[in-house]
């Protein structure tokens, strides 16, 4: 294994171990400002390192380029499956030209951290549930269209990375782009049955069943 995707796995597992320690306690203490909190200081450790590693050894450097933290980490409230949203300002000249590709690997490698359609969908059905069980259709179809951006994003950053998608992204894609059509099921019937077979699955009579998110998806 290369140092390159050594050093990735290792902040992967981290992030991991990390979060999954965060949930424990959320579940141990039902403190939830404590939860949002830690995923926000999580986060901003594992920043703290690719900016050492990619962009500057000095915390404090290079000159007229700063990265600054949005929405809900800028907040310090990052919930479970929300975008970590992070920009890179400069304030003109050379750096930004020379720093290019380390800035996008340092995005790519944020990104990374959580390649998992699995929570996404998980998130969607959640959040998608909610929402038609209050009658906030207009919600919930945005729910929908965020899932569909979130399953074309995941295959376009795998085929940045590898040659093909391979046995277990395909496998990951099928079974979120199966979620997708569940959830299309009271929106559009007809056309969410159609989808249903065309994807493998089994005659379900007039309707789709509403998903669970059980499929594994690689980190």
């Amino acid at each position: 294994m290369s140092t390159k995707h050594a050093s990735e796995s290792d902040l992967r597992e981290f992030y991991a171990a990390e979060s999954a320690r965060i949930r424990a306690e959320f579940s141990a203490r039902s403190d939830g400002r404590a939860a949002v909190n830690g995923r926000s200081t999580l986060v901003d450790s594992i920043a703290l390192r690719l900016w050492k590693k990619l962009i500057s050894p000095d915390t404090a450097g290079p000159q007229n380029l700063a990265l600054v933290a949005l929405g809900g980490y800028g907040r310090r409230w990052l919930f479970p499956y929300s975008d970590i949203d992070i920009l890179f300002l400069h304030a003109g000249g050379g750096a930004e030209r020379n720093l290019k590709g380390h800035i996008a690997q340092f995005s790519q490698e944020i990104w990374d951290l959580r390649l998992k359609l699995s929570q996404w969908c998980d998130a969607a059905v959640q959040r998608t549930t909610a929402d038609i069980e209050s009658l906030e259709m207009h919600s919930a179809v945005r729910n929908l269209m965020r899932l569909l951006e979130r399953i074309k994003d995941f295959e376009k950053r795998v085929l940045a990375r590898e040659p093909g998608l391979g046995q277990a992204n395909l496998e990951a894609l099928l079974g979120a782009l199966s979620v997708l059509v569940q959830m299309l099921g009271p929106f559009v019937p007809h056309l969410a049955e159609d989808l249903w077979l065309q994807l493998g699955n089994e005659e379900q009579g007039s309707q789709t069943p509403w998903p669970g998110v059980s499929f594994k998806v690689p980190v």
